[in-house]
């Protein structure tokens, strides 16, 4: 499994609309002007120091998630693009590690390589 992580500024745009809609008292907006100007604030603050979550659904082949990064580059709303694949987690021994209750696997997202191909995922369990 595949994904691409990065800062979108559209969830940007909706946590700043939450933001400003909490607001209350002096600090709340009059105007609906004001209410557009402080949510575009809140925004571009959002999106220069928010941190990277997946912002696409999860990918089959790590070609369609360098196609996906050259589409999203296009649109210019999107950074820090960076494609990761899910692995198993494992403790200090190298033992994959399960929940308790169910037994389910446990994964994690890792920074995807460039250089990655099918062979080396042969030792994975999934």
């Amino acid at each position: 499994m595949f994904c691409v992580f990065g800062v979108s500024k559209k969830k940007c745009k909706a946590a700043a609309e939450k933001k400003v809609n909490a607001l209350r008292g002096a600090l709340a907006p009059k105007t609906q002007k004001q209410h557009e100007k402080m949510v575009a604030k809140f925004t571009e603050e959002l999106f220069l120091k928010a941190k990277p979550t997946a912002i696409s659904a999860e990918l089959s082949t790590p070609s369609l998630v360098e196609d996906f990064i050259t589409l999203a580059k296009k649109t210019g709303d999107m950074r820090a693009l960076q494609g990761m694949r899910r692995v198993h987690k494992t403790d200090s021994k190298g033992t994959p590690q399960y929940q308790k209750r169910t037994k389910k696997p446990v994964f994690k997202w890792v920074v995807l390589e460039s250089n990655f191909t099918q062979e080396l995922i042969k030792d994975e369990i999934f």
